[in-house]
């Protein structure tokens, strides 16, 4: 059966964090990361949402279709999750490239690639992990 219903620890944290923002006027965007979830854990997103439309504040989720909230990917389930239904490196691009363009279509950020606060922690950084999935790949082809 669907419950849609928080429990009250998360219930109370949620209502705390909003009342922060509303109290703060900040500016900020709820995101839901892929995970593979059950039908109950789906209802109680469900209500998460509901409560942050109520509020007015802006929420985007891959499991939406719709272009005021969500984004779609075409996840292969087979592929781009690993344990407990995480995405794995696969995953995550696919995630990031349809994030990145969700947010470069609905907000106006700054460009910080030439920062340099920026850069001395991401520089060199992605091509890494490139290489370790390519050596991974590599492995895995061989047994």
């Amino acid at each position: 059966k669907l419950n849609p219903e928080l429990d009250k620890i998360t219930e109370e944290a949620l209502y705390e964090v909003l009342d922060y923002i509303k109290e703060k006027d900040l500016n900020v965007l709820f995101v839901d990361s892929p995970q593979q979830r059950s039908k109950v854990e789906a209802g109680r997103t469900e209500t998460i949402y509901s409560i942050l439309e109520e509020r007015g504040i802006d929420y985007l989720s891959y499991y939406t279709k719709d272009n005021k909230s969500g984004i779609t990917i075409d996840f292969d389930y087979k592929k781009d999750f690993y344990g407990e239904g995480h995405v794995n490196f696969y995953g995550a691009e696919k995630f990031t490239a349809e994030m990145a363009k969700y947010l470069d279509e609905n907000y106006d950020l700054p460009d910080r690639r030439e920062d340099e606060n920026a850069k001395k922690y991401w520089d060199g950084v992605y091509d890494k992990i490139k290489d370790e999935v390519k050596e991974y790949e590599e492995k895995k082809n061989k047994k």
